[in-house]
């Protein structure tokens, strides 16, 4: 009975496999019809891990440091100006955060920068360029609803260094796969792939909120007051869990291995 349980294990391994590299030749095979990367991305290099339930990178880490990406196209240039946001995330670190006043939460930085006070220093609502819009009367180009608005958060503006690029990669299968990142360049079809780092540090942030980030473009017409908005996929966007949230993630981890040791037990000594 038990080298029928094998047999049985033998060849679901190898469905399993097939399966496995059937999925990565599509994978790769998208990557060549130049489908694998979005124009604008987001990712964290540190010790990072890839939430299926929010389709975000995210990391556990008090300090680490948020990558954006551009593969330059007719609509986004190295000339353009583009924004990272940081926003506050609740204790599941994938929903908004009701308007809870003048609240001391701590604080956080980015690039060594003054720290900002969490909420003094933030903006509340949506990004991006809430503030501007609304005095220039231009409407709201905001991001497209995701759980992790309305929110406290800060905006970035930058511009991408000519100078700094590497290969393209995509950022989802990066943190899916557990590789680290490959800051070199090689020739390929796909081009340059610009990036820009931002160092962030919260740990001084309340331990029951995590950091979300998004990054965009907004241009804006001023002839005609008419805009549009690029934006990176929000399964290639990147997330700092809080604490208490990483330790409840753990702990249903270790019952599911342990569940799926008690079954092959189980399967053992009933054979």
């Amino acid at each position: 009975m038990y080298d029928k349980v094998e047999v049985v294990m033998k060849n679901l391994t190898k469905k399993i496999i097939i399966g496995l590299t059937l999925g990565a030749a599509l994978l790769f095979g998208a990557a060549d019809r130049g489908y694998a990367y979005p124009t604008l991305q987001l990712d964290i290099d540190a010790v990072t891990g890839y939430d299926y339930g929010t389709d975000t990178i995210v990391t556990s880490d008090s300090i680490y440091t948020v990558n954006a990406y551009l593969l330059v196209d007719a609509y986004n240039s190295l000339s353009d100006t583009y924004y990272v946001s940081f926003s506050l995330t609740d204790t599941d670190g994938a929903n908004g955060i009701s308007d809870l006043g003048a609240v001391d939460l701590g604080e956080f930085s980015v690039n060594g920068a003054t720290p900002y006070a969490v909420t003094a220093d933030m903006n509340y609502g949506t990004a991006p360029l809430d503030a501007i819009i609304a005095e220039e009367g231009w409407g709201d180009p905001s991001l497209p609803a995701h759980g992790v608005w309305p929110s406290y958060y800060v905006e970035v503006g930058f511009q991408f260094d000519s100078t700094q690029y590497m290969t393209p990669y995509n950022t989802q299968d990066r943190a899916i796969s557990g590789a680290a990142i490959d800051y070199s360049y090689a020739a390929n079809p796909h081009g340059k792939m610009y990036y820009i780092s931002f160092d962030v540090d919260v740990s001084n942030l309340n331990a029951y909120y995590g950091m979300h980030s998004d990054l965009y473009n907004v241009n804006i017409n001023d002839k005609n007051n008419r805009y549009k908005t690029q934006f990176a996929p929000f399964s290639h966007d990147v997330n700092k869990i809080p604490e208490p949230t990483i330790l409840v993630l753990l702990g249903f981890g270790l019952l599911s291995v342990w569940g799926v040791k008690s079954r092959l037990n189980t399967c053992k000594s009933s054979v």
